[in-house]
């Protein structure tokens, strides 16, 4: 399985968070000597109140007291993501010159920006990782406690600012104004020191969690689905659009319970984006083809299709070995073909070969199937004066429609639904015997009881095939029940950082049957709260503050009060 986020629907994120105040939207760093080793040291207040300035109104040492905006750049496909702390208002104080002569200057700090490539990292996440080593919203606090509660292995995928690599700073998208070179050196400096803040203090840059089953896990009956799409492992990579850089991806790469089971290394970068412009979405969910068309849709069929004619033709032909599903499968440009049987001996003939082309529409995937069932029995005896000889020959042709669809539930929400239809189109049953078998007394039962086995078969195919799917999807029985689990497989296999939920919206397969559901983010109702409230507050303590810095987007000057 793979979820694959846009770096869009990322840095959205991130504007939730800096919103809610999980993210301080307002950064204040001065640069302090340290009397006692006589070294400067760095020191983050909370707010520009906390700044001591002379009777000029400049402060004693270099300072940052700036508003700011957080975003990602994917720059390259892998494990790194540029980071950038944009600068939307406020001032910096930096020196300019050394020694006596050295001076504090002031520069409108408006958009400068610091960019730096960070190794991404995955841990465990425990309730203790909660409190004191990242920091995130109340409410997406509580429902990853609840997961972790319910034994559900939580990860969190964030930007490791313990790196050493910070200090290789991305100089082409870094920049410092009026401040120019020595301006980027002290802004480098100061960035340096605030990352490996944040790590001591709570890191709030978090860009997802991924949620995995463990063999404790507590899943209740609504939200089970078959071990083909339980996810119990996640990494990731990263993709690099040059054409849609927006289109840029994070992608969460997880195996199940069903497939390989454990992570045994890191993915391969992709060759092309799983999301195009077209798609008009937030994410994707795609399942391989092994794990879902196949599992849900082929398997079932081929087996049942085997296992149930095979057990009607035994008592009147002489049968080879069932083929297994991957002896029988062909891949056909559309799609895949199978050869249930192909024996073909003088006297016992069973061919039974179907076509599948899977063909998608708005809202909807249609696997369809045509296949036909050839079987072929001839009696020889022995009547001394002649030989006498007596077949019965059955043709059945027939064609279904599998569909995986996107409906509305009861409460108004997109579900996957399946219906499915098959008829026979055509059915030959004939029976032929020559003059000698005339003498024959037992043809006449022979060839009635190969005709009512061939008959059983060809007029009951319909029934059949629209049997199959109430009782074969592995670990659930109705597909119908596993589909409209879907959306609990993938809400609860990836968390963004902000909560909410994902909803999707067009199921698409492509020829080999890799499935791939268009996903659009809604924020939880919370994070409309919490922005609300945490506005308010900020503008209450705005109004009594005596050094106002920026309002996100624009530039006050400060006010020194007497």
């Amino acid at each position: 399985m793979v979820v694959s986020i846009t770096e869009r629907s990322i840095n959205d994120q991130l504007t939730h968070l800096l919103r809610m105040g999980t993210i301080s939207p307002e950064l204040v760093i001065v640069q302090e000597l340290n009397e006692q080793t006589d070294e400067f040291e760095f020191k983050v207040l909370d707010s520009s109140d906390d700044i001591e300035f002379d009777g000029k109104g400049n402060p004693y040492s270099a300072t940052i007291a700036v508003e700011i905006k957080p975003k990602i750049s994917i720059n390259d496909s892998g494990k790194t993501v540029t980071f950038m702390l944009e600068f939307t208002g406020g001032y910096a104080w930096f020196w300019k010159g050394t020694g006596p002569k050295a001076k504090l200057v002031k520069y409108d700090a408006t958009g400068w920006q610091y960019a730096v490539a960070i190794n991404m990292d995955f841990k465990q996440l425990k309730k203790d990782n909660l409190e004191n080593n990242v920091k995130v919203p109340d409410f997406v606090e509580e429902q990853l406690t609840q997961f972790m509660s319910n034994m559900f292995d939580v990860n969190h995928l964030f930007m490791n600012f313990q790196s050493a690599d910070l200090m290789r700073f991305d100089p082409d998208k870094t920049n410092a104004g009026d401040a120019k070179d020595v301006g980027v050196e002290q802004l480098v400096t100061f960035m340096n020191f605030y990352l490996k803040w944040l790590t001591k203090t709570g890191n709030p840059f978090i860009l997802g969690y991924s949620i995995t089953q463990n063999d404790k896990t507590a899943v209740p009956d609504e939200a089970k689905v078959p071990d083909s799409i339980k996810p119990v492992g996640t990494t990731y990579t990263m993709y690099r659009d040059n054409l849609h850089p927006h289109l840029s991806t994070l992608n969460f790469t997880l195996v199940t319970k069903g497939g390989y089971k454990t992570i045994r290394r890191s993915p391969d970068n992709f060759d092309t984006n799983w999301i195009t412009p077209e798609d008009q979405c937030d994410a994707k969910m795609i399942y391989a083809a092994s794990r879902f068309s196949e599992e849900f849709i082929l398997k079932p069929l081929f087996e049942k299709l085997r296992d149930e004619t095979h057990d009607k033709l035994k008592g009147a032909l002489t049968l080879v070995a069932k083929r297994s599903y991957d002896q029988a499968k062909k891949v056909l440009p559309q799609g895949y073909r199978f050869e249930v049987a192909d024996q073909n001996l003088d006297t016992d003939i069973y061919k039974n070969s179907y076509d599948v082309e899977i063909i998608n529409e708005p809202g909807a995937t249609h696997y369809k199937v045509k296949g036909s069932i050839i079987v072929y029995k001839k009696k020889t005896k022995d009547m001394f004066f002649c030989e006498a000889e007596a077949s019965a020959r059955a043709l059945t042709e027939w064609e279904a429609t599998f569909t995986v669809m996107v409906e509305k539930d009861a409460q108004g929400q997109p579900t996957l639904a399946f219906k499915q239809k098959c008829e026979v189109k055509r059915f030959e049953n004939t029976k032929d015997k020559n003059n000698c078998a005339k003498a024959w007394d037992a043809i006449g039962e022979i060839l009635s009881t190969l005709s009512s086995v061939f008959d059983l078969v060809g007029l009951n195919l319909s029934s059949l095939v629209n049997e199959i799917f109430k009782t074969n999807t592995p670990g659930i029985g109705d597909i119908r029940v596993a589909l409209s689990n879907m959306d609990n497989s993938f809400n609860n296999a990836i968390m963004l950082p902000a909560g909410g939920v994902f909803f999707f919206k067009n199921p698409v397969a492509d020829t080999a049957g890799n499935m791939a559901m268009s996903l659009t983010y809604k924020a939880d109702s919370e994070v409309k709260v919490a922005t609300q409230k945490f506005q308010q507050k900020r503008q209450l303590l705005q109004s009594k503050r005596r050094v106002n810095l920026a309002l996100m987007g624009t530039v006050l000057q400060p006010e020194i009060s007497e």
